[in-house]
């Protein structure tokens, strides 16, 4: 089963965050997709030129086989040198498909790169949540404090709760400094 390197580079851009593989990704996508409309044009240029060869050599036939006179021989002669500069566009377009080629290659390694690290990257992360919804659970545990996340941005609340007893705590940030909210917090664990 073939992997289209472009639905594994919208696949990486949605999974990466970072401003920076966003960047490498994007670039990637563009070089891949310029590189392709490169192949495509190229290979149609080789096309035509064949297609313009092949009139060239038939009409060449022809002219020999019919016409011997002076004016047939310049007729000759012209598509002759016309042969000979369509067997060099021929080279030189053969050569940037070379080319192309390589660098879709290229491009091809990069997005295999990036999808290996996309899968650390996701390896790593699963064992960090895992880690902090451990440690998470532990402090709970320990402290006993449940906490509010629908609260305000700059409140801090919940409640302390022990076998007999739930305390609840609802502190302004802004009105209370850290060591105090933490001794606060202490107290309400202690008592």
């Amino acid at each position: 089963m073939a992997v289209d390197p472009l639905q594994v580079t919208n696949e990486l851009i949605t999974i990466f965050s970072s401003a920076d593989d966003y960047e490498i990704l994007s670039k990637v996508t563009n070089n891949y997709q310029h590189a392709t409309k490169l192949q495509k044009e190229q290979e149609d240029e080789v096309k035509k030129a064949i297609e313009g060869l092949t009139q060239s050599v038939e009409l060449q036939h022809l002219q020999t086989n019919e016409l011997e006179d002076d004016e047939n021989s310049e007729e000759i002669e012209r598509l002759g040198a016309q042969k000979g500069d369509t067997l060099k566009q021929i080279e030189n377009l053969e050569g940037d498909l070379k080319r192309l080629t390589d660098r879709i290659g290229e491009n091809e390694n990069t997005v295999v790169e990036i999808e290996k690290k996309r899968i650390e990257t996701e390896k790593r992360s699963e064992e960090i949540q895992a880690k902090v919804k451990y440690n998470f659970s532990l402090y709970t545990n320990i402290s006993r404090i449940r906490w509010d996340y629908n609260c305000e941005e700059d409140q801090i609340k919940g409640f302390v709760a022990s076998l007999n007893d739930v305390k609840p705590f609802c502190l302004d940030s802004k009105q209370n400094s850290k060591y105090y909210t933490v001794n606060y917090l202490w107290d309400l664990m202690e008592s």
